[in-house]
C-alpha cells in the first residue's frame, strides 16, 4: 500500500504545480500552433508513473528544460522579481541561470505543499523569497552603475541597507513560526502517541484480526 499512497501524494503535488488543461465541450484547434508543444501536465504525470522507479524518473523529469520551460510561468506570476533575476542571469551567466530555475521549481514545490499544510507559513516563505530576490536585484543596480549613474549610488545603498534590515526581521519572523509549527506538530504526535499506549491490547486485536483474515466477522 506505501508505495500507491506515495504515488497518490506526487500525483496531488503535480496538479498542485502544474497548470492542468481545461476540458469543454467546444474544442478550438490553431492552426497556428507550435509543432513542439510543451508538455501536456497529464502526460507529464501518466510517464512518471509508468516508469518503475517513478521517484527516479521524476526527478529527471523536473530537469528536463522543456518541463521548465512549462513550470517557469506559473512561478514567476506569483515571483515577478525571479523572472527580472533569470533575465539577468540567461545574459550573463547560463550555468547559474539553470541552477536558478531548478532552485525556483524546488521552492514552488515546497510551497504548494505548504500551503495545504500550513497556509499562513507558505505566504511567509514566499514573502521572505522575494525580498531576498529584491535585495538581489538592487545589489546588482548597484554593481551596474555607471557614469552619472554613480551620483545615485549613497541613495541606493541606503535603500539596500534599509531592505536588508527588513528582511533580517521578516526573516526572524519566518523562524518563529517554523519553530511554533513545529512544536504545535510535536504537541499532536504527542496526544497520538499517548491514545495508542492506552489503547494497546485494542490495537494490537484488531491488527492480528486483519492480517489473519478475520477482520470480515467484525464489520458491522
Amino acid at each position: 500500500m506505501k508505495p500507491f499512497k506515495q504515488k497518490i501524494n506526487l500525483a496531488f503535488v503535480l496538479l498542485c504545480v502544474l497548470p492542468l488543461p481545461m476540458f469543454g465541450n467546444d474544442v478550438h484547434v490553431d492552426v497556428d500552433a507550435d509543432p513542439n508543444p510543451l508538455p501536456n501536465p497529464q502526460v507529464f504525470i501518466n510517464e512518471a508513473f509508468k516508469n518503475r522507479d517513478w521517484q527516479k524518473r521524476f526527478t529527471e523529469m523536473m530537469e528536463n528544460p522543456r518541463i521548465q520551460q512549462a513550470l517557469i510561468p506559473s512561478i514567476t506570476e506569483k515571483i515577478p522579481e525571479a523572472n527580472q533575476y533569470l533575465e539577468y542571469l540567461r545574459e550573463n551567466d547560463i550555468l547559474k541561470a539553470r541552477e536558478f530555475t531548478q532552485e525556483l521549481m524546488k521552492f514552488h514545490r515546497n510551497y504548494n505543499n505548504m500551503l495545504r499544510r500550513n497556509q499562513e507559513l507558505a505566504e511567509l516563505h514566499l514573502e521572505v523569497e522575494r525580498m531576498e530576490l529584491s535585495v538581489l536585484l538592487k545589489g546588482l543596480e548597484i554593481q551596474n552603475l555607471e557614469g552619472e549613474e554613480l551620483n545615485d549610488k549613497s541613495r541606493l545603498l541606503e535603500e539596500l541597507s534599509e531592505q536588508l534590515e527588513t528582511l533580517f526581521d521578516k526573516k526572524m519572523e519566518l523562524r518563529e513560526n517554523e519553530i511554533s509549527a513545529m512544536e504545535e506538530e510535536l504537541a499532536d504526535l504527542q496526544t497520538l502517541l499517548e491514545d495508542r499506549k492506552q489503547n494497546r491490547e485494542t490495537i494490537i486485536s484488531r491488527y492480528l484480526q486483519e492480517i489473519t483474515g478475520n477482520s470480515e466477522t467484525l464489520e458491522w
